[in-house]
């Protein structure tokens, strides 16, 4: 390959405005506006990357591009978006895909952020400005009930219900245990990345986690401090490198965060621990009484966090959740992971139409150009389909991404009586899985039990095996997990499986839905989802048995 000239991104002919005071990346007066600005590549740079002789090599010639174009601004080129934005921008952080992500000193209206995003577009080199969206963690709810998910079809044994009958109603899981045995190929030898809140080291999977070079599991990509929880100096921001370790040191707000940075917040809250329950239920041992089993107990998982504090908690933002997705891929432009992942669960999701640049399907433009270069890798995604009581999937992304990829699986989620859930969005989803009910018929509901942790707030206000436990989950948070199980389990069967026969093999395995169970329970969330004849329900030991012979039924 070629060596990259210096860049040259802007032949600026503008006037650079009169000497001014120029932020530092530390400011008192913080605004949670964010841009991203990506830059095109210059010509001698794409040159470098047409030039590329395979997928392989035009993956090293991107990153190598995207390294150079994700450098700081200059001083004369913070001048010069200043002017232009007509007031004073920060350059906070790197964007993965080539780019930088700015704030502003003073807090902004969406007419005026409108305004600014069209005369920063018109610069010379500048491929995108778009907000940096807040995405939210599909959330889960607490309930009630065992391992009903990996089973094919099991008998409710709980107490008295007035829905279901002890030992008579049937509840129908994803096929992971046929009831003799469990699937035979379990994740061994693959690496599963989980994007998510991070991970405490619950005993029931820490044996699992996969250790970085540095003895710590993952990797943490939350750019300001407040959302990562460790600003020094309240009120003052600093923007942050991604850093070793993806511990979820907790989530929660407290009166000084609502205070000094999340004034929207009117109460405070406690910590999710959001992607605990997801490590679960991939990669939960079954060690001890009580212990939930996971879907691929002898796969390995580097937990990335990428969602910390914020508006509206448990959310990420997208510049965060970019990195993390190229970082846990193996391809991030500039900081390299020694074990990168063969399938990503994103138990997240946002409303597609906050982003203006978006292709004919509806993704999001730098969600594909992820995506893409994930699928040149050989990389699965499992996305949720949402939870917003039966909305079509393609008004949330990551999740209308499957659209417009080869590469993208869409989960929506079933409850136990194997029925669409009253919560999940629902269309034309690559799949259903497994993700438990909080409503059925207003009276029972069951969730996933998986790992949990005790503390309410900061992970080190806990101490002692008691914080580790195990609880009811649901939501297509649940669901997702269950499905990139379910891939590294075919993967562990054949390793040589693309995405796209990854997603064709799930599809054509998968369960019929009677037409009776791909309509939302109607309870008091009116939910008016349905699963087209086309979704089917996931079926493990199926699908693994396919993916062991697909060379010779291709």
């Amino acid at each position: 390959m070629k060596k990259l000239s210096t860049l040259n991104l802007l032949k600026l002919t503008l006037p650079l405005m009169a000497a001014t005071e120029l932020f530092a990346a530390t400011s008192n007066n913080y605004t949670d506006t964010r841009l991203i600005i990506k830059f095109k590549p210059t010509i001698t740079q794409q040159k470098l990357i047409d030039s590329a002789r395979n997928k392989r090599e035009r993956l090293l010639d991107k990153e190598k591009v995207e390294a150079e174009l994700m450098q700081k601004l200059s001083a004369d080129k913070i001048q010069l978006f200043s002017k232009l934005a007509g007031v004073e921008i920060v350059d906070a952080a790197p964007y993965a895909l080539g780019g930088r992500v700015i704030t502003f000193k003073h807090a902004l209206t969406e007419a005026q952020l409108s305004v600014i995003i069209a005369k920063l577009q018109k610069i010379p080199g500048v491929a995108l400005v778009q907000k940096d969206e807040l995405v939210n963690l599909d959330s889960v709810v607490n309930l009630n009930e065992y391992n009903w998910h990996l089973y094919d079809k099991s008998k409710y044994t709980g107490g008295q219900s007035l829905v279901y009958k002890p030992g008579v109603t049937e509840f129908y899981g994803d096929d992971f245990f046929d009831g003799n045995s469990f699937v035979e190929y379990k994740g061994a030898g693959v690496t599963v990345a989980v994007l998510d809140t991070g991970y405490v080291p619950h005993p029931n999977f820490v044996s699992h986690l996969q250790a970085g070079e540095n003895g710590k599991y993952g990797y943490t990509f939350i750019a300001n401090c407040s959302e990562r929880g460790v600003c020094p100096n309240p009120p003052a921001v600093t923007w942050l490198d991604p850093s070793p370790d993806g511990l979820d040191t907790g989530n929660f707000l407290n009166d000084d965060d609502i205070k000094y940075y999340f004034k929207s917040k009117t109460k405070t809250e406690n910590s999710s621990w959001h992607g605990t329950n997801v490590i679960g239920a991939i990669i939960g041992q079954g060690s001890g009484i009580g212990a939930n089993t996971g879907g691929a107990p002898d796969a390995k998982v580097v937990p990335v966090r990428m969602s910390g504090k914020g508006v509206g908690a448990r959310a990420g933002y997208f510049s965060d959740i970019i990195a993390a997705m190229l970082w846990a891929g193996g391809i991030h432009p500039t900081i390299k992971n020694p074990h990168p992942a063969k399938v990503l669960n994103m138990s997240f999701s946002d409303k597609a139409n906050n982003y203006d640049q978006r292709d004919s399907n509806g993704c999001p433009v730098e969600y594909l150009e992820a995506f893409n270069q994930l699928n040149d890798a050989g990389i699965t995604a499992v996305v949720t389909a949402g939870n917003d009581n039966g909305q079509n999937y393609w008004l949330k992304a990551p999740a209308v991404c499957k659209d417009s990829t080869k590469n993208v699986i869409t989960v929506a989620a079933l409850n136990p009586l194997g029925q669409l859930a009253s919560y999940s969005n629902a269309g034309d989803v690559t799949i259903a899985a497994s993700g438990g009910d909080f409503q059925i018929n207003n009276t029972d509901g069951f969730g996933i039990w998986t790992t949990t942790y005790a503390a309410k707030q900061e992970y080190s206000s806990c101490s002692g095996a008691a914080c580790f436990g195990y609880g009811w989950k649901n939501g297509t948070s649940l669901a997702a997990p269950l499905v990139t199980a379910a891939v590294a389990d075919m993967l562990s069967a054949n390793p040589k499986l693309t995405p796209e026969e990854i997603i064709s093999i799930l599809k054509s395995t998968a369960k019929p839905i009677a037409a009776d169970k791909r309509i939302a329970f109607v309870d008091k969330l009116k939910s008016k989802g349905t699963l087209p004849e086309s979704v089917g329900r996931l079926d493990v030991i199926k699908a693994v048995h396919a993916a062991l012979v697909y060379p010779s039924v291709k």
